[in-house]
């Protein structure tokens, strides 16, 4: 089920009360992902089924790094690496790079393909939290019934993001045998910083392509793998 965390592939007061306008929390959370496009920050990735969302299924474990113009996602042992020309898979278990063509936006594509899909947006607060609530119509393209941010009511930051799966999903580790449910994914965000001189490397397609001769080859460091180009 490891294909869920690989997903698109994340707003002050006394007890709980609506928001005048989610439009403009939204519209906060866009303009500081604008603004903080250097950052590095890690992820928490938890899978559960819909009737249980207190205990886990699978929990992954990521990475995000990003400069404005390029952008690198770590997840387990799944690396996505994308820059102005090219985007690249690089999966270190089965030892293949993935080679195709990058996204027009770096900077607030998958969050602005949400809201465009959703059907209704509602949003309310908790002390220093905002939840923005995304419904979406059983004729959505997405595969979502809701999604949930939770954002930080003064940095606009997403926190936590929860997506409410509206396809079902057999959760069975056995043959032959079938246990659905619909799944809900979390994904946490922690440790933010916009200090990334450190991971400036991640970033480097040099570290994973090279071109020989006008065609691209994997890198000396990944010489046992292969390379899959589906541009």
């Amino acid at each position: 089920m490891k294909h869920f965390f690989l997903v698109f592939l994340f707003l002050i007061g006394h007890g709980f009360c609506f928001l005048q306008n989610s439009n403009e929390v939204l519209l906060k959370v866009l303009e500081t992902n604008r603004k903080e496009n250097v950052k590095n920050y890690d992820l928490v990735y938890n899978l559960y089924r819909i009737e249980n969302l207190n205990t886990p299924v699978e929990t992954y474990y990521g990475e995000v790094v990003q400069n404005d113009k390029s952008f690198y996602h770590k997840i387990e042992n799944t690396e996505i690496i994308q820059n102005t020309d090219l985007v690249l898979s690089v999966d270190n278990d089965l030892k293949i790079v993935q080679m195709n063509t990058p996204v027009k936006k770096l900077v607030n594509h998958e969050l602005e393909l949400i809201y465009k899909e959703c059907d209704s947006v509602s949003s309310k607060v908790k002390n220093d939290r905002i939840e923005l609530i995304l419904s979406f119509s059983p004729l959505s393209q997405l595969p979502f019934s809701k999604v949930v941010f939770s954002i930080h009511s003064t940095t606009y930051r997403i926190e936590n993001t929860v997506f409410y799966y509206s396809i079902l999903q057999d959760f069975s580790t056995e043959m032959n045998v079938v246990d659905q449910s619909y799944p809900v994914l979390s994904v946490t965000a922690k440790n933010f910083t916009q200090s990334i001189e450190s991971k400036m490397h991640l970033l480097d397609q040099k570290k994973y392509i090279k071109k020989v001769n006008g065609k691209y080859v994997v890198s000396s460091e990944l010489s046992e793998y292969s390379l899959i180009d589906e541009r």
